[in-house]
């Protein structure tokens, strides 16, 4: 079985430039290769520009793909880069 995603968003949009906000949202599609396959945990790591680890949700078991808001200590930086 074949699990991929695509449509990665943070703040509702593919390439967020400029956010803003210290919870962003992320969120994404699943597509897989089994008929009804079906996610039932996420996490989500973010990292900034030099792969340090800013935010990790941890694993959640939900179906949740989007919305889903970061909940950090770390205060993201104006002008920077982070991945997830």
């Amino acid at each position: 079985m074949a699990l991929a995603l695509y449509d990665l968003t943070c703040e509702y949009q593919k390439e967020a430039m400029g956010v803003n906000r210290q919870n962003a949202a992320f969120g994404w599609k699943l597509t897989c290769d089994r008929k009804g396959a079906r996610q039932s945990a996420y996490r989500i790591q973010v990292t900034d520009e030099h792969g340090t680890l800013v935010w990790d949700s941890g694993k959640a078991a939900s179906h949740r793909q989007h919305g889903i808001e970061m909940d950090s200590q770390t205060p993201m930086k104006p002008m920077s880069e982070y991945t997830f």
